[in-house]
């Protein structure tokens, strides 16, 4: 897999030509970003988004297309915003893993993402 940034976007892009991307562009009072967390629930036993790691190796991951999850969330560290994100599985051999896109807001701003499996879109939405 692949990590592609270009100014506001993050794209992920498997050996499969599976792609992710995701736009971060702020707009305002919003904290959108993304992280790769180990375990399925990880996400919803987070107290802060400041822990939050983004790697820059995925060498060998792959997307399951089959997987996606939505997540919703208060923070204690995020004043009067609610927390939004969309979960997707990648392996690896045996291992797992599982990219989040997020975004932290008042419910005024939003940031899209996409899924694409070739040209055919499997996931697509907003934060």
């Amino acid at each position: 897999m692949e990590l592609f940034t270009n100014g506001d976007k993050v794209n992920f892009v498997d050996e499969n030509n599976v792609f992710v991307g995701y736009d971060l562009g702020s707009r305002c009072c919003e904290h959108a970003g993304w992280c790769v967390l180990l375990n399925e629930d990880d996400f919803e036993k987070l107290t802060s988004l400041d822990v939050l790691s983004q790697p820059t190796n995925f060498d060998g991951w792959q997307f399951d297309i089959t997987y996606q999850r939505s997540i919703e969330k208060d923070l204690d560290d995020i004043d009067d915003k609610d927390v939004f994100a969309v979960q997707f599985r990648m392996t690896k051999e045996n291992k797992e893993q599982f990219l989040i896109l997020f975004n932290a807001h008042n419910g005024y701003y939003d940031h899209g993402f996409v899924v694409k499996n070739e040209d055919e879109v499997i996931h697509k939405g907003r934060l």
